[in-house]
């Protein structure tokens, strides 16, 4: 099996994988300090712009997984991709407003001219009008097909984080199975409690401690209660959706900021995951990974 990570960062997808019992070959990814990150974990990487790489250098590849910049799709960022969805399906394929719009259809390319066993993509949920399309485009050519929005807490992470998602496979029905609880508005409750940050950080369930979200601005329309929800979760409850932002930690009266390291594992990542460059590097790393276990959960589905 020869499985290729595009826009691959410091490894989440890849560590998901390898949980999984499946080994990424290699990855590409742009930024030279998530490559060291990945690599020093044992992830192989190749530094460079995929917009420049042919899918032919992975002529016989049997997997493909993704996951596109979602800054402009994604609601801390320029939001210009939504627009340039929408003149997109309208057929203008003209300039994006967004660069990185064109980076969110670049998966579609390599699944045609590789036409691999299996795919594995993931972004934000504004993505999915444009991964429908894609799916209309994959099932063509003897793909089956899933796409929709899931919620990773119900597959194991320790954080609420709503993605979109892509899972075709030629050979079988791509099937994702839920094995904890959806928490709060994110879906129907299963039987299985959800994982909480306690239960990632080895930290005690009545020890207090709360975490406080920067984004921590009132939401015109929401109760001051459903506010607070958002933007705080207790120890025993899953975290905040992890971004590169430094959320804090606040016990009674005392307030720190979570390091790299607690808001790594939140996301699923082992301990002691060797992050290189500067804190806000680190950090930046740490928020557009995929989560480790939601990443082992959608490779499961389409092996």
């Amino acid at each position: 099996m020869s499985v290729i990570d595009l826009f691959a960062g410091p490894g989440g997808l890849d560590e998901g994988a390898r949980n999984a019992g499946v080994h990424v070959d290699e990855g590409l990814e742009l930024d030279p300090v998530a490559c060291r990150t990945a690599e020093l974990a044992g992830h192989k990487r190749r530094c460079v712009d995929i917009a420049t790489v042919s899918p032919d250098d992975y002529a016989g590849a049997t997997g493909v997984i993704a996951a596109p910049p979602c800054q402009g799709f994604s609601v801390a960022g320029s939001r210009f991709g939504i627009a340039d969805i929408h003149r997109y399906l309208s057929g203008d394929v003209g300039t994006f407003q967004d660069a990185r719009t064109a980076l969110a259809l670049l998966p579609l390319k390599w699944a045609v001219e590789l036409a691999p066993e299996w795919l594995v993509w993931e972004n934000v949920p504004a993505v999915r009008p444009l991964w429908e399309q894609c799916a209309v485009e994959l099932r063509a050519t003897g793909y089956s097909v899933y796409v929709g929005i899931v919620s990773a807490e119900r597959y194991g992470a320790a954080q609420t984080r709503r993605r979109c998602v892509l899972l075709a496979s030629r050979t079988r029905t791509p099937e994702l199975v839920a094995t904890h609880a959806a928490f709060g508005m994110y879906g129907d409750l299963f039987t299985a409690p959800t994982r909480s940050m306690s239960d990632a950080l080895g930290w005690p369930v009545d020890c207090g401690t709360h975490m406080v979200s920067n984004y921590s601005k009132h939401v015109p329309g929401l109760t001051r209660a459903a506010d607070r929800g958002r933007t705080t979760r207790e120890i025993y409850e899953p975290a905040l959706t992890i971004t590169s932002k430094a959320f804090r930690w606040k016990t009674g009266e005392h307030v720190r900021t979570c390091t790299v390291p607690e808001v790594a594992a939140l996301q699923g990542f082992p301990e002691n995951y060797p992050w290189q460059g500067g804190v806000s590097a680190q950090r930046q790393q740490v928020g557009n990974a995929v989560p480790v276990e939601l990443a082992s959960a959608l490779v499961r589905a389409v092996i």
